[in-house]
């Protein structure tokens, strides 16, 4: 049988694959259920052969960069062409879940967009009153790194100390009266909160804080990049 994917077509740097494929990561530590965007260049063909890019559901290793590596050389062997690869999960970080994606291509080098939540208070309203309004800022940090590739546990712990306060599940009326009042002691813009980011983050190439503001219909943003 003729193979339509063969088919000569005009090379105009296409590339194509499979998106919102499900793969379950598993390590020694975690378990991640990941969302994976994955695909090859067409060069002068029709088509991909998108069931050779199918993954096993459940894989085990050490890290997600090890996934990584282990996909493009799987990829390379079955269709001739390192994959694009995008990847996003959400990762046990204490009691919060953040997320992060993850792009890679040619480059042993990978991508990763962190995105972690924390509280803020604002200033103004605390130096004209002595209480800021408080509200939940979510902090977008990006990065290009490795080998050596980070440890997201350390990564989120740097985001966490840029926010007024940080997030908790579980706490008694005493512990969220402490959270309160480590906020207020600590009040932050979106523009801190970007700052403290662009600061202590190695390696980064671009931070965004948005603030669901707690007294305004609208939300604060602040962002940077890598000029």
């Amino acid at each position: 049988m003729k193979d339509i994917h063969e088919e000569s077509a005009q090379d105009l740097g296409i590339i194509a694959g499979i998106s919102h494929f499900n793969v379950i990561i598993r390590s020694k530590k975690w378990t991640l259920f990941t969302e994976i965007e994955m695909m090859v260049s067409l060069k002068n063909k029709r088509g991909v052969h998108m069931s050779r890019l199918v993954l096993p559901s459940t894989v085990e290793c050490k890290s997600v960069e090890q996934f990584i590596t282990e996909t493009k050389e799987s990829v390379w062997g079955k269709v001739g062409d390192f994959p694009y690869i995008k990847m996003k999960f959400k990762f046990p970080w204490r009691d919060q879940f953040p997320t992060i994606y993850i792009v890679n291509h040619v480059s042993v080098k990978n991508v990763y967009t962190y995105v972690l939540e924390g509280t803020t208070a604002c200033p103004c309203s605390k130096e004209f009153m002595g209480i800021g309004h408080m509200q939940k800022c979510r902090l977008f940090v990006k990065i290009n790194a490795g080998p050596p590739y980070p440890k997201f546990e350390d990564v989120f712990k740097m985001m966490d100390s840029c926010f007024s306060s940080t997030l908790s599940e579980w706490l008694k009326r005493d512990k969220e009266a402490e959270k309160i009042r480590e906020a207020q002691d600590n009040a932050k813009f979106v523009e801190d909160v970007v700052r403290a980011a662009v600061q202590k983050v190695g390696n980064i190439l671009y931070a965004r804080a948005e603030s669901n503001e707690s007294i305004h219909s609208h939300k604060a943003v602040a962002e940077w990049w890598k000029r």
